[in-house]
Formats: C-alpha cells, structure tokens, sequence
C-alpha cells in the first residue's frame, strides 16, 4: 500500500473515531432527558424490562440519542465511516471492478434502505440523516456503475466498446 493510501486511512480512522467520541459525548445527555428514554432508548428496553435511572440505559442508545438531536457528529461518523470503508474496498479490489462495483451495489441498497427508515422520523437530526444516506447512496451508486462499466469495457462487450 502506497503512502498516499495510507495517509488517507489514517485521516479517515483518526476523523471517524473523533466523531465516535464526540457522538458519544453528545448522545450522553439521554441520561437527563428521562422525557426521551421511552423513544430513544430503543436497545436499552430490549435487553431490560424498564430503565429506573439513566444510568440504566445502554452505550448504542446514546448514538440514537445523539443522531435524534446533535445530527452533526453522526454525520461526520457516516461519512467517514463511508468514505474509510470504500478505501479499503478500492485498496483491496483496485484491480477487480467487478468485485468492486459489487461492494458498492451492496453499500447504496444499504444507504438506501437506511435512508427509508429514517424518514418517518419527526426529528430534525434523523432528517438530516436521512438526507445525507440518500445522498451518499447516490455517489455510492454512481461509482458502482462506473465500475461495473469499467468491468464491462475491459472485458469487450460490443455494444459498450468503442
């Protein structure tokens, strides 16, 4: 791996677990907010029957928390996270387009169907969210395409080959 590869695997992990710690640190004021452990703390009320304190509920519930009402740190989690991800992808398949453009396809029906979950959310912070899993779901679909047809050229197809 070439240090060009590297420095932006190290950028990327260094932004994505800053905006881990960050989110966490904002998905942190669900402890007083017992007005929000009923709708936040999803995780939390699975595992246990009722949260007596805050301190009951669990460390997952925090990013819900966080992602509901600080959406900009989730954000920045998501798209470091996708960009650190897709790096690692081309990294390993630079030379097969076809397992690439796979990966990709796989990604942006992930983001897409992330994206739908998210939009019956009345929060601001889940639609901003949203917004942002269409959008990179877009990119992600795009690039997926360019290397199928990538895959497709090498392989001279006739109707794509000029």
């Amino acid at each position: 791996m070439s240090i060009k590869y590297m420095t932006q695997l190290f950028a990327a992990c260094f932004i994505f677990l800053l905006s881990i710690a960050a989110t966490w640190y904002e998905g942190s004021n669900l402890i007083d907010d017992s007005f929000e452990w009923g709708d936040s703390a999803k995780y939390t009320s699975i595992a246990s029957s009722s949260i007596q304190s805050g301190y009951d509920i669990s460390q997952v519930d925090y990013f819900i928390y966080a992602a509901k009402f600080y959406p900009f740190f989730p954000i920045m989690m998501l798209t470091s996270g996708l960009y650190l991800l897709t790096l690692l992808l081309f990294v390993a398949f630079k030379n097969r387009c076809s397992y690439m453009s796979f990966c990709l396809f796989i990604l942006a029906m992930l983001l897409f169907s992330l994206g739908y979950k998210l939009s019956a959310s009345p929060t601001i912070g889940a639609g901003a969210l949203m917004k942002t899993c269409l959008t990179t779901g877009s990119f992600v679909l795009i690039f997926s395409f360019y290397y199928g047809l990538k895959y497709l050229r090498t392989h001279k197809i006739p109707f794509l080959s000029s």
